[in-house]
């Protein structure tokens, strides 16, 4: 059902499909620290762009996607310029191979920090955000065709 893309599922591979890493899908028991830095990417992918990494309508799409497919730069999916930094940071939390990925989460913290866009946040602007994509993130049954989620931009 479409609402399995982003519920974890009793009696199966633990992890919410639309942010688990390649190697999670592949290989489930062999994971480590760098996978959850895919799904802090997957999620930070969300936050900037209000849109999840693939637009799929099935689970199988979902997982093959993860494995196979890069995601297009937040850049290209919002059509105006992110801070190349922030988005090459965020690509590569993305990295199908987890050694490409930043080696920890303190290093993440440490390169966002060091971000030219870091101090550009604020809480104003945070509100702003949920307020026009909260109804996308809470709405665990809805899946959006391609052509829906294209018109649904920052």
């Amino acid at each position: 059902t479409q609402g399995q893309l982003e519920l974890t599922a009793a009696n199966a591979t633990l992890g919410t499909p639309l942010y688990m890493s390649p190697e999670a899908v592949e290989r489930p028991l062999a994971i480590d620290a760098r996978s959850d830095l895919y799904s802090v990417g997957a999620v930070g992918y969300f936050l900037l762009t209000g849109e999840r990494l693939f637009d799929c309508a099935t689970l199988g799409e979902v997982l093959v996607s993860q494995v196979k497919r890069l995601p297009p730069p937040p850049s290209a999916r919002l059509g105006k310029l992110v801070s190349s930094d922030l988005e090459s940071l965020l690509m590569s939390c993305l990295a199908k191979d987890p050694a490409l990925r930043p080696p920890s989460a303190r290093s993440l913290g440490e390169a966002l920090g060091a971000c030219q866009s870091a101090g550009a946040w604020t809480r104003a602007l945070a509100e702003e955000w949920w307020k026009r994509h909260a109804a996308a993130a809470s709405d665990k049954a809805a899946i959006l065709p391609p052509a829906e989620a294209a018109t649904r931009r920052l």
